[in-house]
């Protein structure tokens, strides 16, 4: 089973996953990185409301990147309505 790393960007800072993931095929390692993005998202908006780019970039056990999902993350509030 093929091994998949992880690494996850967020305005610029960078983890980069040491320990991987087996999964059955690329199609699996998408589905994963995407689901972790989400996470990502949902995690970090709890934390910051500031324009984000996150990306989770998924490596094969050689190191090539072979996938990159990205979400970037604006908020506009309007002063229509506070006092």
């Amino acid at each position: 089973m093929p091994k998949f790393y992880f690494d996850i960007r967020i305005n610029g800072n960078a983890l980069h996953d040491d320990i991987g993931l087996e999964v059955n095929a690329l199609s699996d390692a998408r589905a994963q990185a995407i689901e972790a993005l989400g996470e990502v998202v949902k995690d970090h908006h709890k934390r910051s409301w500031d324009a984000s780019s996150i990306t989770v970039g998924v490596r094969d056990e050689s190191g090539t990147t072979l996938i990159l999902a990205q979400a970037v993350l604006t908020v506009h509030e309007s002063s229509a309505g506070t006092e």
